[in-house]
């Protein structure tokens, strides 16, 4: 997921050892410095990288919460994109501050109160707020599936075509030779000769004219 991670300079260290616990978990963090390229705008490069960010971490202290820092301006951001800053804000308390220096925006969430590490609670509480989906690797790999899934079918239906084809034409093969030397041959006798076509087994001959019939239409036809 990407993260983007608000705090006061007094806070840095803080910070950045948050910003690897998350990073290490597979997280992208923007974490003002080490996201700014040269030369770019610093208000518009923040502005883009909340409305990019699926997670907008908060670290209360008596310095991000007074008036005319610029946390404050990274909180607006963060309001304009979530109205409602349940399941994508979280603010955590790193110093000691009094609730009512703390913007109602935050106080209308569960205030992160760490008891121990700083960093892993706060990792923690992210991969939460995530659903557990805290890598990279795991939508990429969704992706590539999904791919090798669409590229193989074109593939799968070409194969089964094959075979329906070659089964066909087995078939269709397979028929003719029936036809061809199965049929029973029809066998003709006509005056003592016989003329056969084809395989005979189980013919049906069929006699022409009698012996008495052939002996006259030679006797009629012999020479006086």
């Amino acid at each position: 997921m990407n993260i983007f991670l608000s705090y006061a300079s007094e806070d840095r260290p803080t910070a950045e050892a948050i910003a690897f616990s998350l990073r290490d978990r597979g997280h992208e963090v923007f974490l003002d410095r080490d996201g700014l390229r040269v030369g770019e705008g610093f208000d518009k490069s923040i502005e883009q990288a909340v409305n990019k960010s699926n997670i907008f971490i908060f670290l209360i202290s008596p310095q991000s919460v007074a008036e005319g820092r610029y946390t404050l301006t990274e909180l607006t951001f963060a309001r304009q994109k979530w109205p409602s800053p349940s399941g994508h804000v979280l603010p955590v308390r790193v110093r000691t501050t009094s609730r009512d220096q703390i913007p109602s925006y935050l106080k209308a969430v569960t205030i992160l109160e760490p008891h121990g590490n700083v960093a892993a609670e706060t990792s923690a509480k992210v991969d939460q707020m995530g659903g557990g989906q805290n890598t990279k690797a795991e939508p990429e790999k969704a992706s590539a599936e999904s791919e090798q899934s669409q590229v193989g079918s074109p593939r799968s239906n070409r194969e089964v075509l094959a075979w329906i084809g070659g089964g066909l034409a087995i078939v269709a093969a397979g028929l003719w030779v029936v036809f061809v030397y199965l049929k029973p041959a029809n066998v003709e006798a006509n005056c003592g000769s016989v003329a056969v076509g084809g395989n005979v087994a189980g013919a049906t001959i069929n006699a022409g004219a009698s012996n008495s019939d052939c002996s006259t239409k030679v006797k009629q036809g012999a020479t006086p």
